[in-house]
């Protein structure tokens, strides 16, 4: 579906260009059909009768504020259909009507009230609830404002009306606001000071969980004692290899230990085997706790290397002891902190915390709904959403024969006209076989696209501060900052970006036939590459129509053809017509190119000048014409081929490109001189 889409776009794409390249012959055609057909409408007589159709709303207030979902507890009284005759035919809003659009009559007077009542008409249906406002003038655009005037003063009369009711709502609705509000700050209130009275994880945390955590920390108070066990034996020993007497060892508060366990006990099943258990093994390390620190041994280490290692092991041991000591403190606080919880009836709170929360909640909604609604009125007040007057038929225009004779002229003016445009683009493009766009040039060569050269004409050409015309073959080096040098600027970045693996430094410049600009391109690119400081040198290797001497008024007397038949040095055919640029033109020649190009001379220029320049471009012929672009290119890094939309055609890029794939030259990419792309565009 992607793809077929993708296809229709180009496929439109191509055909909006192939239209714009014809414009002119496609807009002369329709021009003279419709100018013709104008004419002939224009003696053709003219009556018109305007009118125009609205319906009253059966309930104005709730049309408006059914889209705001707002309920409305008193009715109002509807406009009938006699209310809308009566202030339609008014004089207040007939004479208003009359000054504001100037209507005279046939003495240039301000028409009356009598004569403007007997050229309207109010007719009213009471089963649609519509009214038919007609208005019957020898001027079309004038019965067309007098109803647009009416209906649109009626409209802005029961507008008036509705904004007012809307404000009257409004003020009800902003006393339920500020009702809303206040209980909604005292739920917050009531809640805020809930859980400032209760810690969060209380609201969170269930019995269960809290009996679990217990549990974990009086494993972890058991473990550490263990530990701290292990540390005070371990100390004993060190000391009595120093030759001092183990300190007196820290009793544990039994008192205070069974005490905190009390809260606890009562908790939990003190009878259960597994409490049972614990606590004899807990009355049996501490025996053996006790007798091992009352024993007291003494050991004198007489070697100061291992005074020293002992040392820094008590050290360590004492730092560990330290620590394991407070942690039992911070577990012991964190489990008297648990006991408190437990005392508390969590279900309860948690659930007070669940009815606060619903009615916060609850008034938030409330309050968010009626705010809501508030800025809803303030918006249709002052934007008249939704108006109490639909218009069923805008204003149109009844005519007689003649009248529509006028209209099916015109119309059938610009069909025909149309037509006949649309004729002359196909005929003209089934002449003109040329591609008309980039995309196609690049796709039936199947190569990159370096850039285009927009459409430059010779009086665009004007370098800033001078109104002397430059010749386009020349813009990039008399005009450097032209759009045009701006647009083979892009050209030589593509070129240099793409190849940057490899060194670009002999390039072949053709195309598939001639006149597509190549030569005015091989040009232009060497004048910026110049500009850019580098050495280039041009050479126009066209030995059937050169150029290169006539783009840059050199003399063609000496040239490749002599350098390459050893009858000239290279000193004397190279040419310098500015700053780091050199040309070699042609030179007469009568023969057949393609024997130069075999030579070894050939060969020996090419060692010569990549050794001299940082750039080297041969300007060829046409690939079609002669072979002798895909021969020299053999001595090139790449090809660049050149293409111009509105010259170049599908059958000579197809020969070429039949041509390219035998001899399977490098092709750098395409460059089109695009006839369609302004200066604007680019």
């Amino acid at each position: 579906m992607k793809l077929i889409k993708k296809t229709f776009q180009k496929n439109w794409q191509e055909y909006w260009l192939i239209l714009r390249y014809y414009q002119l012959y496609a807009l002369g055609s329709f021009l003279v059909i419709v100018i013709f057909a104008t004419i002939t409408a224009i003696k053709v007589e003219r009556s018109y009768k305007a009118h125009g159709e609205i319906r009253l709303e059966s309930n104005n207030q709730n049309s408006s504020l059914k889209l705001l979902d707002i309920p409305i507890q008193d009715k109002q009284e509807q406009a009938s259909l006699a209310e809308g005759v009566s202030f339609l035919s008014s004089s207040s809003l007939v004479e208003k009507v009359i000054e504001e659009l100037n209507l005279t009559d046939n003495q240039g007077n301000l028409l009356e009230y009598d004569k403007f009542i007997h050229k309207l008409n109010i007719t009213q249906n009471e089963k649609t609830e519509a009214l038919t406002v007609t208005y019957t003038c020898n001027n079309i655009d004038q019965s067309k404002l007098v109803v647009n005037s009416l209906i649109s003063s009626y409209i802005n009369n029961q507008l008036e009306i509705h904004r007012h009711k809307i404000l009257e709502i409004k003020n009800i609705l902003d006393e339920q606001l500020a009702s809303a509000l206040t209980r909604l700050q005292h739920n917050r209130t009531e809640l805020y000071q809930f859980l400032e009275k209760y810690e969060q994880d209380i609201l969170e945390t269930s019995d269960e969980d809290n009996i679990k955590k217990l549990r974990e920390i009086d494993q972890k108070i058991e473990s550490a004692k263990s530990e701290i066990q292990k540390i005070d034996q371990e100390i004993i020993e060190i000391r009595l290899k120093l030759g001092t007497t183990a300190s007196p060892i820290p009793k544990f508060n039994q008192n205070s230990s069974s005490t905190k366990n009390q809260a606890l006990d009562s908790k939990f099943n003190v009878n259960s085997s597994v409490t049972t258990n614990l606590k004899l093994d807990k009355s049996e390390l501490e025996t053996n706790f006790y007798k091992t620190s009352n024993s007291k041994v003494f050991i004198v280490t007489k070697e100061p290397e291992n005074i020293a290692k002992l040392t820094e092991k008590l050290t360590i041991y004492e730092a560990e002891k330290k620590i394991r000591l407070a942690q039992i403190e911070t577990w012991e606080k964190s489990k008297i902190n648990h006991h408190k919880k437990s005392e508390i009836n969590a279900s309860e709170i948690q659930q007070q915390y669940q009815d606060l929360l619903e009615r916060t909640q609850a008034a938030e909604t409330e309050y968010n709904s009626l705010f809501r609604k508030s800025q809803q009125l303030v918006i249709a007040s002052n934007q008249a959403i939704n108006p109490p007057v639909e218009i069923l038929s805008p204003v149109t225009i009844e005519n007689n024969l003649s009248s529509r004779n006028k209209e099916i002229i015109i119309i059938s003016g610009m069909g025909l006209g149309l037509i006949l445009a649309l004729a002359t683009v196909i005929i003209l493009e089934k002449k003109n076989p040329s591609l008309k766009t980039t995309e196609k040039i690049c796709e039936l060569l199947n190569a990159e696209l370096l850039g285009r050269i927009p459409n430059l004409k010779h009086f665009y050409f004007c370098d800033l501060g001078s109104s002397k015309p430059i010749l386009p073959e020349r813009s990039v080096l008399e005009a450097p900052y032209s759009v045009a040098s701006q647009a083979h600027k892009i050209v030589y970045n593509h070129l240099e970006s793409d190849t940057v693996e490899q060194s670009i430094q002999l390039v072949t410049i053709s195309s598939s036939a001639s006149q597509e600009g190549k030569s005015t391109f091989s040009a232009n690119l060497a004048a910026l590459t110049a500009q850019l400081g580098k050495k280039v040198l041009l050479i126009d290797a066209n030995f059937h129509q050169p150029k290169q001497h006539e783009i840059w008024q050199l003399s063609n007397s000496l040239g490749l053809a002599y350098l390459l038949k050893n009858m000239a040095k290279f000193e004397d055919i190279v040419q310098s017509p500015c700053l780091n640029l050199d040309i070699i033109t042609t030179g007469f020649f009568i023969g057949c190119s393609l024997s130069l190009f075999q030579l070894e001379t050939m060969q020996e220029l090419i060692e010569n000048v990549k050794k001299q320049y940082d750039l080297i471009i041969f300007d060829t012929p046409p690939i079609n014409l002669y072979p002798d672009a895909l021969i020299i290119n053999k001595f090139t890094d790449g090809m660049v081929l050149v293409g111009r939309t509105g010259i170049t055609n599908s059958d000579n890029l197809i020969r070429a490109k039949e041509l390219i794939d035998k001899l399977q030259p490098i092709i750098l990419g395409v460059v089109v001189n695009d006839k369609m792309l302004s200066l604007t565009r680019f």
